[in-house]
C-alpha cells in the first residue's frame, strides 16, 4: 500500500501541536493497484543538519473527498467542499467544521487575505439563483451537530433568477491581493445569446465594475490589487 500526493502541498508550522512542521497535501492511497482512499494527509517533518526535510512519522488522512479547496493564510485551516457543504478543517488537530448547510450547492470558497472573511459562491437550487456570500471567521461559532462559523451576508444586488434569460456566475470569488475588491465572472443570456463579463465589487458587495464589457474569461486581480 502507498500514497501518491498530487496537488495542494503546504507546510504548518506545528510547534503548538508538538512537532516543528507538518506538510499537507492532497493525495491518494493506493491497494493492489487501485485507489481506495483519497482526501487531505498531513505528515509530521523534521530537518536534518543541511536543512533537508525528513518526514518523522507516516501521513494520516484527515479528510476524505475533497473538492474545491483552499488553504488559510497562515497555513493551519483548509475549507474545502463535501457533498453540497463547506467545511473548515484544522491541519494541527484534525478537527473539521460545518460552515454552510447542504443544499445550496457551494464552490470556489476562498479565504481572505487576512484568514478573517471567508467568500464563495452558491446556488440554491429550489429558489434557482446565484449568489456570492460572505461568511465571518471572527466571531464564535455555535456548537451543535453542525455549526455556522459567522453569518453569511449575500451581496442581494448580484442575486439573478433563474428564467428566460439571466446572469449566472461562473468563476470566483476571488480576492484582491489587499483584501479590499472580490472578483467574479458572469455569463449574461438574452434567449439564445450570451455575453460575458468580469466583474469587481467592494469586500462589502458595494459598487460593482463591470472590468471587461463583453467576452471576458475568469477575472485575474492585478497583484497591486487596483485592475
Amino acid at each position: 500500500m502507498e500514497i501518491q500526493a498530487h496537488a495542494a502541498f503546504r507546510w504548518v508550522d506545528a510547534g503548538a501541536a508538538g512537532a516543528d512542521w507538518q506538510v499537507a497535501f492532497i493525495g491518494e492511497r493506493w491497494d493492489a493497484g487501485e485507489i481506495v482512499s483519497s482526501g487531505v494527509y498531513v505528515a509530521p517533518v523534521a530537518f536534518d543538519q543541511n536543512g533537508t526535510p525528513v518526514l518523522t512519522g507516516a501521513p494520516a488522512l484527515i479528510a476524505e473527498d475533497v473538492i474545491d479547496y483552499h488553504f488559510s493564510p497562515d497555513g493551519t485551516l483548509m475549507v474545502y467542499e463535501q457533498m453540497g457543504a463547506l467545511f473548515i478543517l484544522d491541519l494541527l488537530s484534525g478537527n473539521t467544521s460545518m460552515l454552510t448547510v447542504g443544499g445550496l450547492e457551494p464552490t470556489t470558497p476562498q479565504f481572505s487575505p487576512n484568514g478573517l472573511q471567508l467568500p464563495y459562491q452558491s446556488r440554491d437550487r429550489d429558489a434557482g439563483v446565484d449568489g456570492i456570500h460572505v461568511a465571518d471567521l471572527g466571531v464564535e461559532p455555535v456548537t451543535g451537530d453542525f455549526f455556522i462559523v459567522g453569518e453569511s451576508r449575500v451581496a442581494s444586488e448580484h442575486y439573478r433568477r433563474k428564467g428566460a434569460g439571466g446572469t449566472y456566475i461562473t468563476s470566483g470569488p476571488y480576492w484582491s491581493p489587499t483584501g479590499n475588491y472580490l472578483a467574479y465572472g458572469v455569463e449574461n443570456w438574452a434567449g439564445f445569446d450570451v455575453t460575458w463579463a468580469a466583474i469587481r465589487i467592494a469586500a462589502d458587495g458595494s459598487n460593482p465594475t463591470n472590468l471587461i464589457p463583453d467576452d471576458g474569461g475568469a477575472p485575474l486581480l492585478h497583484a497591486r490589487g487596483w485592475r
